[in-house]
């Protein structure tokens, strides 16, 4: 079985020589473009009309990034297709297959140091305790959560990565370390219940391929794949739920069982609960906040709660923070319950 060197395999360090060529969406784009770069004095040539040819030195192209990214609007800068030969060559169609957007470009000259945290595996994991709803004293899983680090030891929240990740393409790569290394910590941590980890589907091309190395590890580990629920992520951003069920399709094949995060925040999460039909599903904290005072959050909450039992569904009720909440959802039936 080949492993997928999208997931495995890091982009190479932007090249700080040869030729950035830059082509723009349309005319007014460009125009702004020829003003920021004759204001930071970068030469460029035009090969045509609608085409930038930028020679690169050392500093350049932070020098370019920051100016377009202030300069333009978020949708130019996707829409504007940049890449970087050697040389004054024409583009071929390989090179072009390469291409990148100025987005991915910007954000991988602004972040660099996020390839080096995955390449040196600067991660670790942290466990919060997800309890039974009916005894908040006996812990039931505990939720994997990655956080970054810099080379002091120092901590980078997960939110600046996962941000940074999207833009630069880095997803593939970075879900990939937190899978492994939730895996490791579990083992290091003498980790004995059921544990939670988070994935996002848009960064697994082929669950074959892509989840090999998470497979292994699990296999390496001596871990028992039930004891393993793997959490459905960004619920919002799937478009594709053929792709996901085919990957959730993978996990239980494999023994594993799978999780819908952030039921009660929106459509998307609500309509993927009729499709995927989940061993767990996570009710939203923004629902469970204040759920014993608030009487719509209540009903929608305890509808949601009847429908997960009466399915064979169990429950984890996020963001639990007061006795209150705590002992509305234990007379609601939830099956679980996660603060902070």
């Amino acid at each position: 079985m080949n492993r997928c060197t999208r997931c495995a395999v890091l982009p190479e360090p932007l090249a700080e020589n040869g030729v950035l060529y830059l082509a723009p969406p349309h005319q007014q784009t460009g125009r702004t473009m020829a003003r920021v770069l004759h204001a930071r004095d970068i030469t460029f040539d035009q090969p045509d009309a609608d085409t930038f040819a930028v020679t690169l030195r050392t500093g350049l192209l932070t020098q370019i990034a920051e100016g377009f990214s202030t300069a333009l609007s978020s949708a130019e800068m996707d829409d504007t297709s940049t890449v970087i030969l050697d040389g004054d060559r024409i583009p071929s169609f390989r090179d072009l297959m390469q291409a990148r957007t100025l987005t991915t470009l910007a954000a991988q000259v602004q972040g660099a140091w996020l390839m080096d945290v995955i390449r040196e595996e600067r991660v670790t994991t942290w466990f919060q305790p997800i309890v039974r709803a009916s005894d908040p004293s006996s812990i039931f899983a505990y939720e994997c959560l990655l956080r970054g680090l810099n080379r002091d030891g120092s901590i980078i929240s997960p939110k600046h990565m996962f941000d940074l990740a999207r833009d630069a393409d880095l997803m593939f790569h970075l879900d990939r370390v937190a899978r492994l290394s939730a895996i490791k910590a579990a083992v290091t941590q003498n980790i004995n219940t059921s544990i939670f980890i988070n994935f996002n589907p848009t960064s697994i091309y082929n669950p074959t391929s892509c989840l090999q190395s998470t497979i292994r590890a699990i296999s390496e580990a001596g871990i028992e794949p039930g004891s393993i629920v793997f959490e459905v992520v960004e619920s919002e951003e799937i478009a594709d739920s053929g792709h996901l069920m085919s990957i959730l399709d993978f996990y239980r094949n494999a023994g594993f069982k799978v999780a819908l995060d952030d039921i009660g925040s929106g459509y998307s999460s609500l309509s993927l609960l009729a499709t995927m039909r989940p061993d767990f599903i996570k009710l939203d904290q923004q629902l469970i906040r204040d759920v014993d005072r608030d009487s719509y959050k209540a009903g929608l909450a305890s509808r949601l709660l009847d429908f997960a039992t009466s399915e064979g569904i169990e429950t984890v009720a996020e963001g639990v923070e007061t006795e209150g909440e705590w002992a509305w959802l234990r007379e609601h039936g939830a099956s679980h319950t996660q603060g902070y």
